[in-house]
């Protein structure tokens, strides 16, 4: 063999071995991929597949004991004394421009310093609207002293002709220097206000202070929404 022949078969072997497959990738005697037949792989691949369908069914019949059966659906897992509210409802009140800031300030002789107070109350009290709009059968019946009512299901219908002067067209008092603030109590499942005197008032006792000017002292009506 002359060393032309040897140099040329040199170079077809070398090129060969750079692209050909490694048998421990596919081996095309036993017919495997990465050592396993087809058979074997498609065996591996269903019993993984079985394996994580059981494993998911099991962690979904788990949450669905612990979510759905232990979980009352009517109400929280702990109300009363052993909730973290401990019955004490937060207090909140409208209007509020700022969650940062509780001071309301305003001019009652310029409707542009007061015009955001008056309509963040309507857009707040417009839910009340809507609700009220409902047929008076999707409400309880509320007529006790106290809006005690036996249907546990339904709401209370909170009239708005309850809040007297604190009306839209009246501009909620804030152009008549006596703005009125709509106090809000978050609920509280089971919390039932307490009244000192039943008999003499329904109404419940609120004490607040605030900032006022020396030169302006305004009256502000204080009004509770259910």
């Amino acid at each position: 063999m002359s060393m032309q022949e040897f140099s040329d078969n040199l170079s077809t072997l070398s090129y060969m071995s750079r692209h050909r497959i490694p048998t421990w990738i596919y081996d095309s005697k036993n017919k495997t991929l990465f050592g396993r037949t087809l058979c074997s792989w498609t065996l591996c691949i269903l019993f993984y597949l079985i394996y994580y369908a059981c494993l998911a069914t099991f962690f979904t019949c788990l949450l669905w004991l612990v979510l759905y059966c232990n979980v009352p659906e009517n109400q929280p897992a702990r109300t009363g004394m052993q909730s973290l509210l401990d019955f004490k409802p937060g207090l909140g009140f409208r209007p509020l421009l700022d969650v940062q800031k509780s001071l309301i300030s305003y001019s009652s002789g310029d409707s542009q310093t007061y015009l955001p107070y008056t309509q963040n109350m309507d857009a707040y009290l417009d839910t009340y609207i809507q609700v009220n709009a409902k047929p008076d059968s999707q409400f309880a019946s509320c007529e006790g002293k106290q809006g005690e009512t036996k249907d546990v299901d339904k709401v209370c219908k909170f009239p708005l002709e309850k809040l007297g002067p604190c009306t839209s067209r009246d501009n909620f008092g804030y152009s008549k220097g006596s703005p009125c603030v709509l106090l809000k109590v978050n609920k509280v499942f089971g919390w039932m206000p307490s009244i000192n005197n039943p008999s003499a008032s329904n109404d419940i006792l609120v004490s607040c202070s605030g900032q006022v000017s020396l030169l302006d002292v305004t009256k502000i009506r204080l009004l509770f929404l259910d």
